[in-house]
């Protein structure tokens, strides 16, 4: 059996915004030369990477989990679960494109016209960060297809249909984001996988096949895309070395951790990873617009408070929807 407690999966995420929070500002430091610490190299190269991959499996096997207990059809699907992504990503774009009106530099440009602006709120989210989002909201859609197809048709073909869509989105992603984007998307599905395979006997050596199986298809992805486009670096390997022995390590580790070991975990700090990962981006460039040099306990303490107030907004939001 193969099981992983729910408490201890939002501790995780956070733990990943957070790492991811640190990753960008370990950029920001390191491209303006303002640390020689290793600490900071350290997350500069591997922090986000190994965060992002962390949280596509959390968030393919939450979606299992909570599939298994009440199928969803997908209109009910869509309002439930692909909404409670794409409307908070759309509510804090909505205020940025207000914020950065006032900054004295403005650190992203808006897009002119009216295309340029609908596409700035609607998919552009007025920052290069949340290339993840736009990953996420597409694989939250071939889920609800997945869904649909293994109550009709069976978990056979609908791992099939998730398994081509996977690769359809990484495609994607290759072309329209960057070659190291793709490595982290498999791991949604691989979240699925060990998910189903937690009900099964050999589960973990299914699950060990189809990690393998993704590493093999990423591999041989790249590898091709590589012959077409000849890279300028190989940069993309230090994803690679990030992504996938951490995922391992944490599909090994968290079954074995005892049942409600996170249960008195506050609910605020369960519940606000994805506002950290729409909300520290933003506050970040406000910050380096605002200031010559950011110190790392200003950006976490206006990060902070600008969680806990996009947090409130977002419920509020909800509870407005949900009426």
């Amino acid at each position: 059996m193969y099981a992983i407690d729910r408490n201890l999966t939002n501790m995780v995420k956070f733990a990943a915004a957070v790492t991811v929070v640190l990753h960008h500002y370990s950029q920001y430091v390191s491209h303006n030369n303002l640390s020689d610490s290793i600490v900071y190299d350290f997350f500069n190269l591997y922090g986000g990477y190994f965060a992002v991959g962390v949280f596509f499996f959390l968030s393919g096997f939450g979606l299992m989990e909570s599939e298994k207990k009440k199928h969803l059809e997908l209109v009910p699907f869509l309002k439930k679960r692909w909404l409670r992504v794409y409307i908070p990503v759309l509510l804090v774009t909505v205020i940025w494109m207000l914020v950065r009106q006032w900054l004295p530099e403005k650190v992203v440009l808006p897009r002119s016209g009216v295309i340029g602006v609908l596409y700035d709120f609607l998919w552009g989210f007025g920052d290069s960060y949340l290339w993840f989002v736009r990953v996420i909201i597409f694989l939250y859609a071939a889920f609800a297809v997945f869904a649909q197809v293994r109550v009709k048709h069976g978990m056979a073909r609908a791992m099939l249909v998730l398994n081509l869509m996977t690769v359809a989105v990484s495609v994607g992603a290759l072309i329209m984001i960057a070659d190291w984007a793709i490595v982290s998307i498999p791991m949604f599905t691989l979240g699925v996988q060990a998910s189903y395979y937690a009900e099964r006997r050999r589960g973990r050596a299914y699950l060990a096949l189809s990690f393998m199986s993704w590493c093999i298809a990423i591999s041989a992805l790249l590898a091709l895309y590589y012959i077409i486009v000849p890279p300028e670096s190989f940069s993309v390997l230090r994803h690679v070395l990030a992504n996938y022995p951490s995922v391992l390590v944490l599909m090994l580790l968290l079954p074995v951790v005892p049942a409600g070991w996170c249960k008195h975990a506050p609910r605020l700090v369960a519940d606000t990873s994805y506002d950290i990962y729409l909300v520290h981006g933003k506050v970040l460039m406000t910050l380096r617009a605002l200031m010559a040099v950011v110190p790392l306990w200003m950006l976490a303490a206006v990060v902070f408070v600008c969680v806990v107030l996009f947090y409130g907004l977002r419920k509020r939001v909800e509870t407005i929807l949900k009426a």
